[in-house]
């Protein structure tokens, strides 16, 4: 047996180490205030001038904020995934899992010793398409982490009136908790239908291209 065949292969490859790396600078950065303010700052030398609107508009703000964060994310998770080949992972998992629920329910000994023989190729290939998503992790964290950084620590605090209007309340603070705090609760009321629509449009062209290129070649 060679030394490559002896090696297992680490599921998050050359990333494992970046990713450890970016899991220190996160936990350092949520309680070392001192670093937590730098960074706010330091995000803050671009982004206050961009979307900061001298704390004017603090709702835009977050809107902007969770437009670029979502953005620049999901663009990355986008164009590192294969999601033809997760698609095909997904189907054939589900049937895998309906044809082992089926057996089991059968008492089909048979069915089930054959389905579960084959089973560690199935994790292994549903493993693989999830390869590259968990890769962008360290990166996707580098973007997010600072920019929340700057708004909880640096943008909120630093408004002149931390009350504001929404459709459900007329005055609500920012700093406030309910289950979270106001401003998080906010940005994920902007960010996730933003993060949905942006994926699913992107989703639609790649298999729409695809599509294409299959009548085109014929295939």
């Amino acid at each position: 047996m060679t030394d490559e065949q002896r090696a297992p292969a680490s599921p998050l490859g050359g990333s494992s180490f970046l990713l450890i790396i970016m899991f220190v600078f996160v936990m350092m950065i949520m309680f070392d205030n001192n670093l937590r303010m730098a960074t706010a700052e330091m995000v803050g030398w671009i982004l206050d001038p961009l979307i900061g609107f001298n704390g004017t508009y603090p709702i835009l703000t977050l809107l902007c904020a969770g437009i670029i964060m979502t953005g620049i994310s999901t663009l990355l998770r986008h164009f590192n995934t294969d999601w033809v080949e997760t698609a095909r992972s997904q189907k054939i998992m589900g049937v895998f899992n309906k044809e082992l629920r089926k057996a089991q329910m059968n008492q089909n000994a048979n069915k089930i010793k054959k389905l579960k023989e084959i089973q560690p190729e199935m994790m292994q290939k549903q493993m693989k398409t999830s390869k590259s998503q968990m890769k962008l992790m360290p990166v996707t964290m580098l973007i997010v982490i600072p920019i929340f950084a700057w708004i909880g620590w640096y943008f909120i605090p630093g408004l002149s009136s931390k009350i504001i209007s929404v459709p459900w309340a007329f005055n609500v603070s920012l700093t406030s908790v309910t289950v979270l705090w106001h401003w998080i609760l906010l940005y994920s009321m902007f960010s996730i239908p933003f993060q949905q629509v942006l994926q699913g449009c992107l989703k639609l062209f790649t298999f729409k291209r695809k599509l294409d290129a299959l009548e085109f070649t014929g295939d």
